[in-house]
């Protein structure tokens, strides 16, 4: 459910909208409401919602006030602006914090609904885009130690990158222009594989990114 409050310095047309749609039906629910722009702000802050259905002129804060202080502190909160006739030029104003849906008062169910399936669409896109971002995020983190290794067997092994190469890699990999120095650790006595390279495990976490770009087992010498 995507949450919804209504501001408006009118209550009969508060009471009036929350009341017409059948709200959990679109996939929202109305978590409340408010007679001014300063008021609505508090709620919004306290428990942020998905959408801010709100008039444009009222008293202490006005609605394109409350669009533009909510934009600064919670940027991804969508916004439905209620007006008049008389009030277009106002609501024309909005469109310059994103705002792209509007209701001309009185309002008619119909309207009302067409709106919110509408933002209820753009929310559920962002939700999936969200979702994709996320999960390619997870699938990088599990390949860049990989990338790391080969950018540096590549380095030792005389590969040569071309200056378009070399910079995306320092960007993908956030290697900085600071000298480094390549240290080889020689163990001494016989050990496997793993095990020289668990060693490499254990000095990245004991320096840190910050110290250890990366490391990598050649011919049981860790780099």
């Amino acid at each position: 459910m995507y949450k919804v409050i209504l501001v408006d310095d009118e209550r009969i047309i508060r009471q009036g909208i929350a009341t017409i749609i059948d709200w959990e039906k679109y996939g929202f629910l109305m978590t409340g409401s408010s007679q001014n722009g300063a008021a609505a702000y508090e709620m919004i802050n306290k428990d942020p919602p998905d959408v801010v259905i709100t008039d444009i002129k009222m008293p202490v804060l006005d609605g394109l006030g409350l669009i533009a202080k909510t934009k600064l502190s919670h940027p991804d909160i969508q916004f439905v602006v209620l007006s008049g006739y008389s009030e277009f030029d106002l609501a024309n104003e909005a469109m310059k914090y994103g705002v792209r849906h509007y209701l001309l008062k009185p309002c008619n169910e119909n309207k009302i609904i067409e709106v919110l399936k509408d933002i209820g669409e753009e929310l559920h896109q962002r939700e999936q885009q969200e979702e994709f971002t996320r999960k390619m995020k997870q699938n990088m983190d599990k390949v860049l130690p990989l990338v790391r290794e080969q950018f540096l067997r590549d380095f030792i092994m005389n590969r040569a990158y071309t200056k378009e190469e070399f910079k995306y890699y320092c960007g993908l990999l956030e290697i900085e222009k600071d000298p480094v120095r390549l240290v080889l650790f020689q163990p001494e006595g016989e050990y496997g594989f793993e095990e020289i390279l668990y060693l490499g495990n254990i000095l990245e976490e004991c320096g840190g990114e910050n110290i250890i770009y990366f490391h990598t087992v050649i011919k049981n010498q860790l780099l």
